[in-house]
């Protein structure tokens, strides 16, 4: 083992050694409290608000809930929507809610595709009265798609329309998958065959309306079948399949749904 290897084998041991001596410096971790009723948000336009229910499941003390808004840089905002109240206190064991709010969205917004923000929440745990206690301030994000009026989706509909026509072609050793409608679409997992496991590299990604996005997954995948795992407006995973050759790409064959919630 050379000089730098050494070095670097030393500095590991030195964190690790560092971080075990954090943890074990503490005799009790506050760990999180506030759960939340969805897993995105969906504001269509003409809406005022929409609520998601806030619930802290410790049934021994308040808590303090800290909410806003971020837009697609991750920015924070208090426009066009904006998140009320963006703090309060939530007694042990209680209910309450968060509204994301429109202000001004209409006139701010694209009428012709989908925008989407991040929703946060924060938990503030009371001060604790032990000593040598780690108290985390644990943090909720989500997102939030604000959908014009001329792309509403029917109530209960397993996906967004024009799914159909995602389309994948592999360019060089990555693929590049395009988004021809005028939504989100969020993919959690894509795979050679429905029952199979993720493709190598694989990582979870949002395609944005007409967009297409070009991810580097291993240069083999592309055979006759893959299957994408999309989110639809309720948190249930939608299973995508293409068909593919190596000449065209990529188009779909079939839409399921295949159930849980993420």
């Amino acid at each position: 083992m050379n000089q730098t290897a050494n070095k670097k084998m030393m500095i590991r041991q030195a964190a690790i050694m560092m971080l075990s001596v954090i943890v074990s410096s503490y005799t009790s971790v506050s760990l999180a409290a506030l759960s939340v009723d969805h897993s995105r948000l969906i504001l269509n336009e003409g809406e005022k608000a929409v609520s998601i229910t806030v619930h802290n499941q410790n049934n021994h003390v308040p808590y303090l809930a800290q909410a806003w808004l971020e837009d697609a840089s991750g920015q924070k905002i208090s426009q066009p929507l904006v998140a009320l109240p963006p703090i309060q206190r939530i007694e042990a064991g209680s209910k309450t809610s968060v509204r994301v709010q429109d202000i001004n969205s209409h006139a701010q917004l694209p009428s012709d595709r989908e925008s989407v923000f991040y929703f946060n929440l924060r938990e503030v745990p009371p001060k604790s009265e032990k000593k040598n206690s780690l108290q985390l301030a644990l943090q909720t994000r989500l997102k939030v798609f604000y959908r014009p009026k001329q792309l509403k989706v029917e109530r209960n509909a397993r996906t967004v329309p024009g799914m159909e026509k995602l389309s994948i072609r592999k360019e060089g050793k990555r693929y590049q998958v395009t988004n021809p409608t005028p939504y989100f679409i969020t993919v959690v997992s894509a795979r050679k065959i429905l029952s199979g496991s993720n493709v190598d590299k694989f990582e979870p990604f949002l395609i944005s309306p007409y967009e297409t996005v070009t991810v580097n997954w291993n240069e083999g995948v592309l055979v006759n079948t893959l299957v994408l795992s999309t989110i639809n407006d309720y948190g249930a995973r939608v299973d995508v399949s293409f068909k593919c050759n190596n000449q065209f790409g990529c188009r779909v064959n079939n839409i399921a749904e295949s159930g849980g919630e993420r």
